[in-house]
Formats: C-alpha cells, structure tokens, sequence
C-alpha cells in the first residue's frame, strides 16, 4: 500500500496492500457467488487491505499471462472485462482479447496465455476485509479454495 514492492512469499499477516473495490462485486470468498457476478462498467474505488494469511501450495500447472505479467494457477480467480462486462473468472479460462485490470484501474489486454507444467510454488494469499489485492500492478483475488485439496 505504501508503494513498495515485496514478493508474495515475503508477504506476512499484517502487511497492508493496495486493493481497489470493484463496483457492486461482492466481497465475498464463495466461489460461485463470485462466478456469477458481472457488471457493465463497474466504479473502481482505491482502498487498503491487509493479509490475513500466506499459504504456500505445490501445483503442476500455472498460467502466464502476457509474458510473464502475472502468472497463477488455474483456479485462482481474477477480475476482467470480456465483451465491455466486468467479471470474475478462473485463470483458466482466460483467453486472448480478454482484458485484466491494473491498478490503477486501466484495462491491460490479454496478448498471450502460456500454460506451463511442471511443479511450482505458488501462494495461497488471503487479504482483508477487501478480498482484492493489486499483484505486479493486476487486480486480482484473494485465496478461496486450497489448491492441493482434489475435487
């Protein structure tokens, strides 16, 4: 929040992060709820939030989007805008011509989406009371689901 950046396995409970409140979304971590929210031209609001907690998590799977602008496993979700709608969705089922936000709060095309396999850390981040946080200048999510749970 202070401007600073930190990488996401150094981030510990209490650090504060930028966050932007993003139209009527609702601020919630039921996966569903936020599935089927969407909203034409949504306000975007600039506020803080602070992590709650930093899981780190082995998954097989990751997604690059625009080489190497942000990257996150497949089920993490993020805030876009598809066809002038904002909305959530998981990483993996973002496609090229889909937009991310940035911080501060432009739309950044998606140009490219690189799926990599292998094993890799990634962080489960749990932020609040505002569930969004601001990862190498993208809007994103906070933590829902843990990610070595199997369906």
């Amino acid at each position: 929040a202070n401007g600073t950046t930190i990488a996401i396995e150094e981030l510990t409970t209490g650090t504060e992060l930028s966050s932007i409140i993003v139209g009527d979304m609702p601020n919630s971590d039921d996966v569903d709820t936020l599935l089927t929210w969407s909203q034409a031209n949504p306000t975007l609001a600039n506020t803080t939030t602070s992590v709650t907690n930093n899981k780190m998590s082995i998954t097989d799977t990751i997604f690059n989007f625009n080489n190497d602008l942000i990257k996150s496993s497949a089920e993490h979700l993020h805030i876009i805008k598809r066809n002038n709608i904002c909305m959530v969705v998981k990483a993996n089922t973002i496609r090229l011509g889909d937009s991310l936000i940035s911080g501060t709060g432009s739309i950044v095309l998606v140009t490219s989406v690189q799926v990599i396999t292998g094993m890799f850390k990634v962080y489960e981040l749990d932020v609040e009371t505002n569930d969004t946080f601001i990862a190498n200048g993208i809007l994103t999510h906070n933590a829902k689901e843990s990610l070595d749970e199997t369906p």
